[in-house]
């Protein structure tokens, strides 16, 4: 009988390794699993969509900071970094690579030094004119996005803000 459990242990271990390796190594290795992960179906649906024009993007990165939340019943605060991403109208993604990224970022920055203020202070007003109630929820998080794009694309016009990301936001 010792035999026998120790028999049913070592293949339930094998079997374990297995699934373990099956589905662990694509994520470590990196590698497909082998499973189809769209369908046919799915793949002729994508090919027919048309694909925008692409649009070269740019970032500035907000500092991380804590605001006061504006909580009527606690003192509230939220410590928040802010990426911003913007439209580069005219210039191919492709070309933007590394070197080039790195000093078209510090060009767009230069090129907007007195808007960064404004910018920051923009974000202040906004995220201190809210509730965590409001900032707690993904969908609370999301309409943050739209009402920092709408405040921050009024202050760099000729650059559309593509994108909001925020790269650190906790409550407390």
């Amino acid at each position: 009988m010792g035999k026998f459990k120790l028999v049913i242990i070592a293949v339930g271990l094998l079997v374990a390794m297995g699934a373990g390796y099956f589905f662990a190594a694509p994520i470590v290795l990196g590698k497909s699993s082998g499973l189809p992960l769209i369908t046919a179906a799915a793949k002729g649906a994508a090919q027919d969509t048309p694909t925008p024009e692409a649009v070269a993007g740019i970032t500035y990165s907000s500092q991380e900071r804590v605001f006061n939340l504006a909580d009527q019943d606690s003192f509230r605060y939220l410590k928040a970094q802010i990426v911003i991403e913007f439209e580069l109208p005219g210039v191919n993604p492709d070309s933007l690579v590394g070197e080039a990224y790195t000093q078209k970022q510090a060009e767009f920055q230069s090129e907007h030094v007195a808007e960064l203020p404004r910018i920051e202070d923009a974000i202040t007003s906004v995220l201190t004119s809210k509730t965590s109630q409001e900032l707690i929820t993904s969908d609370g998080k999301e309409k943050l996005k739209t009402e920092l794009k709408s405040v921050i694309g009024g202050i760099i016009k000729e650059n559309k803000v593509r994108d909001i990301y925020f790269t650190q936001f906790i409550i407390q």
